[in-house]
């Protein structure tokens, strides 16, 4: 009986550890995502289309891991993904964006 307990316990750590991994992977991943988006080419108009097409990839992520992200995408992030063409052309509004994703991304690294 109380092997029994003891093993259960045993799985019910070992699966909360795998969790926890596991959500720690999607974060890292997530954040991985966000610095590649960061990083894309964002100059002219032209550029805006490709941009998206990638942001909706990592929309699409957040949304399949949303449960498991195990901190809340900030609101502002969700104005990263749809102000591409502001950004093109308001060089302040985009620092201020782009600072916001960074922290963002610093806490999923955390």
């Amino acid at each position: 009986m109380a092997g029994d307990k003891v093993e259960s316990e045993y799985e019910r750590l070992m699966s909360t550890t795998e969790e926890l991994a596991s959500a720690r992977k999607i974060r890292l991943n997530l954040a991985n995502q966000l610095e590649s988006l960061l990083a894309r080419p964002l100059e002219c108009e032209a550029d805006i289309e490709p941009w998206r097409d990638n942001a909706s990839q990592v929309e699409a992520y957040i949304g399949e891991h949303w449960s498991r992200l195990e901190v809340e995408a900030p609101h502002h992030l969700y104005h990263y993904f749809s102000d591409a063409d502001i950004r093109v052309k308001e060089p302040e509004y985009r620092q201020d964006q782009e600072d916001a994703v960074r922290e963002f991304i610093a806490e999923l690294r955390a």
